[in-house]
């Protein structure tokens, strides 16, 4: 799970 957290936390920032 390396760099995967930071391409989510990405998403989720984009999502909202």
């Amino acid at each position: 799970c390396t760099g995967n957290s930071k391409g989510f936390f990405v998403r989720q920032t984009n999502k909202s």
